[in-house]
């Protein structure tokens, strides 16, 4: 990544400072990919139609079917 963003590539020949700087932007773009993935998948499981609704093949299955 560093090759492809030019601020990044300056950070990291900061030595230790600016490698710490590009970690830090790293764990941030993480917890933010995974909040907006989060956000996609809860909204696409409540667009989930079935006959039963959304739960019923869990309670079918589940340790006290008969």
């Amino acid at each position: 990544m560093t090759l492809v963003i030019p601020y990044l590539e300056q950070l990291s020949k900061e030595g230790e400072q600016g490698r710490r700087r590009i970690t830090q932007y790293t764990r941030y773009g993480t917890v933010v990919l995974a909040l907006i993935q989060g956000l996609f998948i809860s909204l696409g499981l409540e667009q989930i139609q079935t006959p039963g609704g959304a739960w019923s093949w869990a309670i079918r299955a589940g340790p006290f079917a008969s």
